[in-house]
């Protein structure tokens, strides 16, 4: 076919040179052919728009988001391309005959990694925290630990004309054309454990110049376009921004939500502390014990610390560090265990909060024994916890008490200590010499926007105990409580 087409373009620009009427007359039924046959098209391509990208919210800290994978579920036998002439001279300069392709060959062209690494680019560039980047060569695994929302796709529709060109010699160039995409995505939990969005998008890609991979190239583009249309998805990304409940989802999808229960225990429910015998020994030799009872808590993209105070999985933290979140994930030390906690209550004037393992059946709980004594100025003191990033989980700082001052703005007692801590150390107990918990981790003095270090402020136990009523020693304690809330903390800079 390719060499009758060849013959039949030089036979007419012969007759043009030589002014042959009737060789001229020959060739209008194959110039009208030309033309019909270029406006034969080949598969329906949607031109869907790019969605305008969104605003980040000022402050926000997104919630961590993961691609997890694509699923093509277009039925066996779908079209799913077709090569068609296009333009003016698609005859001349394409393929023939007209074809199309199956489903079959997407399954063969589009490695993963391609999908994530658009996936993590685009999303990225609209300012959302992706975690798993593929072009980090190390610590992938640690970083995709971090994520929140887990994101997976299913490819319900996808479409392809395009024209494979050639020169007029016959000569392969490459394909150019178009395509679109449709793609239902799923939004998991992996706090809750339970799918919470659902959503459908589409995206368009076009090839202008032929290209050896134009079909990959096309399909590619095509899914980013998909991707970007997620990401300026109002319901997903107050979602991810804001932590607001999508109030799209499918109603099945409401359903199940509301049919699961918010909580596991009653907030209310009384703690108390038995079996709280204070340590007369020192922490030479032990700190590495101690350490298993410090964990770190996760949530909304941030970190902080805590450490259990029962065997039943019962763990203090700050306020500040759990938010509004209903649930954390909870990080053993050594990273052993990651585990989900519940938040009971919580205080945020005094910035507390207590935390309950969801299920602690099974587990080796290591608690710190908690003295309600002030601790001397000049006594040594220990701190430990996840300073700045989740890999300096279980480091320990050791300083002495430098004072014990009054905020007259908030009314509240605070340790002051020379102890090092910064971002990642909140919710962590303070330790005196022998392995007791007199304070919590709660802030750093800031002074025009510079740390100062060695002054830092911890809340002393037995007020974070009366706080969350806590009972010590089978005493409970009758005090106000705060269950979780959409309440912002309060400004804890003094």
């Amino acid at each position: 076919m390719k060499k009758v087409r060849i013959t039949a373009i030089f036979a007419c620009r012969a007759a043009q040179k030589r002014h042959n009427k009737i060789t001229m007359i020959r060739c209008i039924p194959l110039i009208l052919l030309i033309v019909f046959l270029a406006g034969c098209g080949g598969l329906t391509v949607d031109k869907v728009p790019y969605r305008p990208i969104l605003d980040v919210p000022q402050d926000s800290q997104p919630s961590p988001i993961g691609f997890r994978e694509i699923r093509w579920m277009v039925p066996t036998g779908t079209p799913v391309l077709s090569q068609s002439p296009q333009g003016m001279f698609g005859f001349i300069l394409c393929d023939w005959p007209y074809t199309q392709v199956e489903k079959g060959i997407t399954s063969r062209s589009f490695p993963d990694d391609n999908f994530r690494q658009i996936f993590h680019d685009t999303m990225t560039g609209q300012g959302y925290d992706v975690t798993g980047d593929p072009g980090r060569f190390f610590n992938e695994t640690e970083d995709m630990e971090r994520t929140l929302y887990a994101i997976g796709g299913r490819v319900t529709d996808i479409k392809a004309d395009t024209c494979k060109r050639t020169n007029l010699w016959g000569i392969d160039r490459g394909v150019r054309g178009e395509a679109h995409i449709e793609i239902t995505w799923t939004v998991f939990d992996l706090l809750t454990r339970r799918t919470v969005y659902r959503t459908t998008t589409k995206g368009y890609g076009k090839l202008q110049s032929p290209n050896h991979e134009g079909v990959i190239l096309l399909m590619e583009d095509a899914f980013a376009a998909a991707v970007h249309n997620l990401g300026a998805d109002e319901e997903f990304h107050n979602m991810v921004f804001l932590g607001a409940e999508p109030q799209q989802a499918p109603l099945k999808q409401i359903q199940d939500i509301h049919e699961q229960p918010v909580t596991k225990f009653d907030p209310t429910e009384e703690v108390v502390i038995m079996g709280n015998d204070v340590s007369q020994k020192s922490v030479t030799g032990r700190l590495d014990n101690l350490k298993k009872a410090v964990v770190m808590v996760e949530a909304g993209g941030a970190h902080g610390s805590g450490f259990f105070i029962t065997t039943d999985g019962h763990i203090i933290t700050n306020a500040h560090v759990v938010g509004n979140a209903v649930r954390v994930r909870v990080v053993t030390s050594g990273k052993q265990e990651k585990l989900i906690g519940e938040v009971l209550r919580t205080d945020r004037a005094r910035d507390v909060a207590l935390i309950r393992l969801e299920d602690a059946a099974g587990l080796d709980i290591t608690t710190l024994p908690l003295k309600t004594d002030k601790p001397a100025v000049g006594d040594d003191i220990y701190a430990i916890g996840a300073p700045r990033l989740k890999r300096l989980q279980d480091t320990v700082t050791k300083g002495i008490v430098s004072a014990h001052r009054y905020d007259r703005r908030r009314k509240k007692w605070f340790i002051q200590a020379d102890v090092d801590i910064y971002g990642g150390n909140s919710g962590g107990p303070l330790l005196d010499g022998y392995g007791n918990v007199v304070g919590v981790a709660a802030e750093g003095y800031f002074v025009a926007d510079e740390t100062m270090g060695g002054l830092n402020h911890f809340i002393p136990i037995e007020s974070a105990l009366d706080a969350l009523d806590i009972g010590l020693g089978g005493a409970a304690r009758k005090t106000s409580v705060s269950i979780p809330s959409d309440n912002a903390p309060i400004d804890i800079t003094p």
